[in-house]
């Protein structure tokens, strides 16, 4: 039950990672390599928040002198992690990993090269696969039409001690 939620979550931190407090921190829970295990519609949301994540990163760290090592260490972890999920049996799940892996092995070598500022593949072109159009709200008649999977409770609380775990 607990990895239901799991997938919904990243969702959100992808499209909302202009707002977290630690991209960082949550980039790394998401690309430990414990997770290649967990379910593949929760891994595809996983590889759709992991680009988002790591654009809002890598334009932080492209603020410090230390930019180029950070960067490709944590590119280096990235790559690792879709690489784990590249030969994955659901195919969704291997698609996206390899597309995703194509751009971040061409921005790591892009790195590799004696550059003193941040290359173009890694400023511009892949924060530009996220940013643009912004999308409309959803009509609440058409709201009313997603079927809410059967695994979601919304009126019963995911924690009965919630109230003593905030304090």
């Amino acid at each position: 039950v607990g990895n239901d939620v799991l997938g919904p979550i990243s969702w959100v931190v992808g499209e909302y990672a202009n707002d977290l407090s630690s991209p960082s921190r949550t980039l790394h829970s998401l690309i430990d390599i414990s997770n290649v295990t967990l379910p593949a519609g929760t891994l595809q949301l996983f590889l759709q928040a992991i680009p988002k994540i790591f654009v809002r990163v890598n334009r932080d760290q492209g603020l410090r002198a230390s930019w180029k090592t950070e960067t490709s260490l944590l590119l280096a972890r990235v790559v690792e992690f879709l690489e784990a999920l590249a030969a994955h049996p659901d195919l969704d799940v291997q698609e996206r990993a390899i597309e995703f892996l194509e751009v971040l092995r061409l921005s790591a070598e892009a790195l590799r090269l004696d550059v003193q500022e941040m290359p173009f593949l890694l400023a511009s072109v892949l924060p530009s696969l996220f940013m643009g159009l912004e999308l409309n709200p959803v009509a609440l008649s058409a709201q009313k039409k997603v079927v809410l999977p059967p695994t979601l409770h919304l009126d019963e609380p995911f924690n009965d001690d919630l109230q003593s775990l905030f304090q």
